[in-house]
């Protein structure tokens, strides 16, 4: 099952547009963008979500401990960084995240991720 319903959570703004005509455009999802937790916690009271992709660093509450209070009420996880210390990545499977992936990747490999996690529940992917 693909993904229908998308929240993206990076505080670089090409980032976040580069995910949302990605996966607009080619996989026909709709996004909703958010520059950090605040914000993304903001979209998540609103509407829900088919998947949550964030990244780990950016300001104020980061994305992992976005992980941590969205764990057993929200959407299936994903996270991305350019950097996995081995503890943040502990962390990040601790919070119930269902993938991580460092950056750069292929946004076709990340489309397919996305739909194992949606489509078979998946409990955890590790790459990078």
């Amino acid at each position: 099952m693909k993904p229908k319903c998308i929240l993206i959570v990076d505080d670089d703004l090409a980032i976040r547009e580069t995910l949302e005509e990605y996966f607009g455009r080619c996989h026909q999802c709709m996004t909703c963008l958010a520059r950090d937790s605040e914000e993304a916690l903001a979209h998540l009271r609103r509407r829900p979500f088919d998947v949550l992709l964030t990244n780990i660093n950016h300001p104020g509450m980061n994305g992992l401990e976005l992980t941590r209070l969205v764990h057993h009420h929200g959407p299936p996880v994903i996270v991305f960084t350019g950097w996995f210390s081995p503890q943040s990545r502990r962390q990040a499977i601790a919070n119930g995240t269902r993938a991580c992936l460092r950056k750069p990747f292929k946004l076709e490999r990340l489309a397919e991720i996305m739909e194992l996690v949606v489509g078979t529940g998946v409990h955890h992917i590790g790459e990078g």
